[in-house]
């Protein structure tokens, strides 16, 4: 179910975005975080390298979360996680929107608060009905699970990530030679900024 957890649109939005859809399994017992972490990161890396767009909209289902899933969450690894994909990472969150937020996810959400920045909190928007995502979104850039396109199955496009994830050899070639020696020089580190490798600038949006 790992590859289930963390699902793409292959439609930009009109604006030039990709959606992102994150979804807890329905049983506990396939949850892993730190598998999921680490096809993030997967994730997270084929974006950098391969995708164009001009950022991205994050959507979290937490539609499963109960008080068995908090007891399985590292908190620390979660810490790090949203100070990577937030604070750090090249890959530019425009808005984070929340469907089925139970009421014992107040922790976590608390977390997230002191991680990211105040410009970040007011791009957060928490719905109602998982289909109130078709009032924000155009419907051909949504699944059909939240009243989208009826072609566009979660379950679908999970499989074809794994694809790219698993047998893309480019990117395996590029992860077997990085070589991490160490953190950035100090008369360096005025050199370079994530800035300059914003995506979205580089390639023309599939948009209509």
């Amino acid at each position: 179910y790992i590859f289930r957890t963390l699902v793409c649109s292959p439609k930009l939005t009109p604006e030039g975005y990709r959606i992102g859809f994150a979804r807890l399994p329905e049983d506990v017992n396939d949850f892993d975080f730190q598998r999921i972490f680490n096809y993030g990161l997967a994730l997270l890396e084929l974006l950098t390298f391969k995708d164009e767009c001009a950022g991205y909209i994050a959507v979290y289902d937490l539609t499963h979360l109960t008080e068995e899933y908090l007891g399985k969450i590292d908190i620390k690894l979660l810490t790090e996680s949203i100070n990577l994909i937030y604070n750090t990472s090249p890959v530019k969150v425009i808005q984070s929107h929340f469907l089925n937020v139970p009421s014992i996810s107040e922790t976590l959400i608390s977390i997230a608060k002191g991680l990211v920045g105040q410009d970040v909190l007011q791009r957060v928007v928490i719905h109602e009905k998982p289909t109130d995502l078709a009032k924000c979104f155009r419907k051909d850039c949504l699944p059909v699970e939240y009243g989208g396109n009826p072609n566009f199955k979660l379950a679908e496009m999970a499989e074809k990530h794994k694809r790219y994830v698993v047998e893309d050899t480019e990117l395996a070639r590029l992860r077997d030679s990085l070589e991490f020696v160490g953190g950035l020089p100090q008369h360096k580190r005025q050199q370079y900024s994530f800035e300059d490798f914003e995506l979205g600038n580089l390639g023309r949006p599939n948009v209509d």
